[in-house]
């Protein structure tokens, strides 16, 4: 079995507007995807299943500090099958964290609890 990523709506639009801005973005993207996939609980823990990954960016030039937010919601469906959520993603310098409950109503609003 193969671990599996989702994107939702509101990260698909989110990410069409970064790679417009931050044209490295889509192959960083593609890179954290693969290392995703064979690590799906990577990243800080912020609440049951729910991850948030750090991405470093070129195009700034400031690492990971700087960079990207994606938050992942991680639900193990089968043995060895991992469906792995991407909820959101964010630039670091223009939004501040999501906070646990703006996480969870996000979560909420996609039926994915």
């Amino acid at each position: 079995m193969a671990n599996s990523i989702v994107l939702s709506p509101i990260f698909e639009i989110r990410f069409k507007r970064l790679k417009k801005k931050f044209p490295t973005l889509e192959s960083e993207f593609n890179e954290f995807a693969m290392v995703l996939l064979k690590n799906p609980t990577m990243g800080t823990l912020i609440t049951e299943n729910v991850y948030k990954i750090r991405i470093a960016s070129t195009d700034k030039n400031s690492g990971k500090s700087g960079g990207f937010r994606v938050i992942t919601y991680v639900i193990n469906k089968i043995e060895n099958e991992t469906e792995i959520n991407m909820i959101i993603i964010y630039d670091k310098s223009e939004e501040s964290s999501f906070n646990k409950n703006q996480i969870k109503t996000l979560i909420k609003n996609l039926d994915l609890i």
